[in-house]
């Protein structure tokens, strides 16, 4: 079994060393055991040292550190404020970490000179915010690799909340591929006079929400009614699809040339089962019918009414 010696040190110092086979202790300040063999120091000033030679604190200990107490340890702290004694780490099943009994504290991390992290007592994290209000409360930018899975929402709830700057323009939510922007929607405006813009990295304003009027446009920014669309509009297929109903028909139709071609259905005409390919054309005084199979033209028989 190894003995424990110990020394009072010129320097104000007490050592005490581990036997290792060593007979004598030598001359005043020497260690005959080497510096290895130091087990514990006290300084005068109090400060305590467990394998280190030179505390700078009350305690400092070079090496770990093991808590054990049938699996139930503790690390005690005591508050600077009003000295009470906070649980800072619980051994046990979980491991509690933080002000686990008698604490009414926040739990700050902080990297450097500046807090980063801040878990509050009421179980609200902030990253970059030392006041979160919801449960994870972040100050920057968030960027991750695999899939954002957000939870059943309420009746009416809201499953994602862009708060932005009045009279800004921001955009709400960008897709990108390979790091290269393909899709963004974009808001725009301020109170009630604001608009959502879907652009794409090739075609800019694809669909457009126009906030103070419920307008809709596709193609275009300014939309003049429901639906506004710059461009042409088809349906899915060919022959297949109406435009209003027995029940749902459109007031009034406004066109330049009107065409009508049934050549590519597999059945003619209720008459004479022919197909035909025909324009019907405005003139000042007249309208004509333009047959574009044969290229012959005709007018239409038109009396004036009083």
């Amino acid at each position: 079994m190894k003995k424990l010696f110990y020394k009072i040190k010129t320097n104000d110092r007490l050592d005490f060393y581990v036997e290792d086979n060593t007979t004598s202790f030598g001359g005043d300040g020497a260690n005959p055991y080497g510096a290895g063999d130091i087990a514990l120091t006290l300084l005068a000033t109090g400060d305590v040292g467990i394998g280190a030679t030179a505390p700078a604190s009350k305690l400092d200990v070079d090496g770990s550190i093991r808590i054990d107490n049938a699996g139930a340890g503790k690390l005690i702290m005591r508050r600077q404020d009003d000295g009470a004694d906070v649980d800072v780490i619980v051994m046990g099943n979980p491991i509690q970490f933080g002000t686990v009994a008698g604490g009414t504290n926040d739990i700050a991390i902080h990297p450097g000179a500046t807090e980063r992290v801040r878990i509050t007592t009421a179980g609200k994290v902030g990253i970059g915010n030392t006041a979160p209000p919801q449960p994870l409360t972040v100050a920057g930018n968030i960027s991750g690799s695999g899939t954002l899975s957000i939870g059943r929402i309420a009746d009416e709830g809201d499953a994602i909340i862009v708060d932005g700057i009045d009279g800004g323009r921001y955009d709400v939510l960008t897709v990108k591929e390979n790091g290269n922007a393909r899709w963004n929607l974009s808001f725009e405006g301020n109170t009630s006079t604001n608009s959502l813009t879907l652009n794409g990295n090739a075609t800019s304003n694809v669909m457009h929400w126009d906030n103070a009027t419920g307008n809709v446009g596709i193609g275009t920014t300014s939309p003049a009614a429901q639906l506004d669309v710059s461009g042409s509009i088809f349906p899915s297929g060919d022959g297949f699809h109406d435009l209003g109903s027995l029940t749902k028909q459109w007031r009034n139709i406004y066109t330049a040339d009107f065409h009508l071609n049934n050549t590519r259905r597999e059945e003619g005409n209720e008459i004479d089962g022919t197909k035909g390919d025909w324009t019907i054309q405005e003139g000042k005084e007249d309208l004509y019918l333009l047959n574009n199979e044969t290229g012959k033209k005709y007018k239409f028989n038109i009396t004036e009414i009083e």
